[in-house]
């Protein structure tokens, strides 16, 4: 893809591992979190810094650190829960979570085999702070709300039909747009535990 990685990583042994995997990768046995290494090989100068320590707060930290230096683009992977809350009222680019990445692929697991007909989830993300759910949805067959105009049609509250991909087209729909078969929907939703598209319409 032409973009340039280094990687900065403290432990010996998984530099030696990741220099002989990554042949066209950088890497720096350092402490990624002394301010004087970021400086030396000029982190700051990046277009976008990952800080993936297994400590939180040394992530947030870090990602702060690189923002207040001129880092455009900041991803901060952060595991507490709780954590997750607090980051809101920081100046963080992306927030990624191994848990919540998890948790959605397990979900997006257990309602497509709950729904092994019809209408599929085909991706579930869950956003901030679990607050909302984006689902994606592929129209499998022909229902009663396919060709439908969505003005036509009443979606349960809390619901917003966010897009529709048609082929290689994506459209933002309006009233006059219907769901048609091979339809991808994604819809965010306030609401838990969507297993159909038929579920959103009242």
């Amino acid at each position: 893809m032409g973009v340039k990685v280094k990687i900065i990583e403290v432990d010996d042994k998984r530099c030696v591992e990741l220099s002989q995997r990554l042949n066209k990768v950088n890497v720096i046995c350092a402490d990624g979190t002394d301010h004087d290494i970021l400086r030396e090989e000029r982190v700051y100068d990046a277009d976008a810094v990952v800080t993936l320590t297994g400590i939180d707060e040394e992530n947030i930290l870090l990602s702060l650190l690189a923002k207040n230096n001129g880092v455009d683009k900041v991803v901060t992977k952060v595991n507490r829960m709780t954590l997750m809350q607090l980051t809101d009222t920081l100046d963080l680019d992306s927030i990624i979570s191994p848990k919540s990445i998890t948790v959605n692929q397990i979900l997006q697991y257990v309602r497509a085999k709950q729904n092994s007909a019809g209408n599929n989830i085909t991706t579930l993300y869950r956003l901030v702070n679990d607050k909302l759910e984006a689902i994606e949805f592929v129209v499998r067959e022909q229902k009663d709300y396919v060709n439908v105009p969505l003005k036509k049609l009443k979606l349960r509250s809390g619901i917003l039909i966010a897009s529709i991909v048609r082929g290689n087209e994506l459209i933002i729909p309006k009233g006059d747009d219907c769901l048609m078969v091979n339809d991808s929907v994604v819809v965010v939703t306030t609401n838990r535990g969507f297993g159909d598209l038929k579920e959103i319409f009242d």
